[in-house]
């Protein structure tokens, strides 16, 4: 396939998700390649990057080369979930492409994998991870996650155990100086 137009980064700060947007010269496909981690600090790079392709007149198809992703968080969903409507709501369809292992984990885990037509990847995900982080089986998982939420009720809970301390302190009169 012939990509004919290419667009970088402004070259003035290095991108914190370095995305390469190829498009065909009839304009039914763009493509984009992107590196590194999405995250809360980089998916706004990422729906950037989409828009700008959307604003155009909208391709028939946007792909998200995903290999070389190798991190992804709940903000990294989410703004896999805003891409793909922001593209049906310009009449475009978004897929995913060879997508890393740590994506198709979080994907499968998330059960998003039928959602971006990764159906096939099922499975997958399962396998060694890279880099420091263990592979853990979803039983594992499902118990790290109710850890997890049990935490964050405890902490909020001493947040509010506090907040109350501090209304009543501020109710009691003090008592005169002098």
């Amino acid at each position: 396939m012939d990509l004919d137009r290419t667009f970088h980064h402004a070259a003035s700060a290095p991108p914190l998700l370095p995305i390469d947007i190829n498009e065909t010269a009839d304009g039914r496909l763009a493509r984009l390649e992107i590196t590194g981690e999405l995250d809360g600090s980089t998916t706004p790079e990422l729906l950037d990057a989409v828009e700008r392709v959307l604003a155009a007149p909208a391709p028939e198809r946007i792909e998200l080369h995903l290999a070389a992703l190798t991190f992804m968080d709940s903000a990294g969903i989410r703004c896999l979930l805003m891409c793909r409507t922001a593209a049906q709501d310009a009449g475009s369809r978004l897929t995913l492409v060879d997508p890393a292992p740590p994506v198709i984990r979080v994907l499968e885990i998330t059960s998003l994998l039928d959602l971006f037509g990764l159906a096939r990847y099922a499975g997958s995900g399962s396998g060694t991870r890279r880099g420091p982080h263990r592979a853990a089986s979803l039983p594992e998982l499902f118990d790290q996650s109710a850890a997890l939420r049990q935490s964050a009720r405890d902490a909020c809970a001493r947040a509010q155990a506090v907040r109350q301390v501090g209304l009543l302190s501020r109710l009691r009169p003090e008592p005169p100086i002098g």
